[in-house]
């Protein structure tokens, strides 16, 4: 019975611990990310801007690094806020499709802001990888909310076309 009891005790611990491991391998690829994303507020209304904050932690390799954002379907990109940014900050951008392509370069600011707008109600995932798909920031979890007016204008329009039908 003992025995049993310190196999259970050891089996635990271990996943405990790989568990723990797993967690830590979710913030990047290696043990040094490039990039740290943060943002004052994690919680926004729909509508509202999200201001995310990219902090370079190591410079690239390269003389210039080209990254990827995947921007989740809800969010935005402020098409104005970036193109002032990319000017005043130093750094290229392109978007295709749902993806965001950065072009970092050693003349980059160490700190650049992208701002995105909540459009629909959700929780959003936002991260930077590079050309070979391996994440190279942490990944940000921002959360939209719906609020009551929101909520309460949508259901009272669908009561009225309902109505009117």
């Amino acid at each position: 019975m003992k025995r049993l009891l310190k196999l259970i005790v050891v089996f635990v611990s271990l996943v405990g611990i790989s568990g723990f491991y797993n967690y830590q391998r979710t913030y990047a690829d290696d043990d040094s990310p490039l990039f740290n994303l943060e943002t004052s507020k994690s919680t926004v209304n729909v509508g509202d801007q999200i201001v995310v904050q990219a902090t370079q932690l190591e410079q690239p390799d390269a003389v210039s690094a080209e990254l990827q954002m995947v921007i989740p379907t809800g969010l935005d990109i402020d098409k104005p806020t970036l193109k002032q940014a990319a000017t005043s900050e130093n750094f290229q951008y392109r978007q295709e499709n749902d993806n965001l392509i950065l072009l970092i370069s050693d003349q980059t600011k160490e700190n650049f802001q992208l701002t995105f707008i909540a459009q629909t109600a959700g929780t959003y995932s936002v991260s930077l990888l590079n050309k070979n798909q391996s994440l190279v920031s942490n990944v940000l979890q921002i959360v939209g909310e719906q609020t009551q007016s929101q909520e309460s204008s949508t259901s009272s329009s669908s009561d009225q076309s309902q109505a009117s039908s």
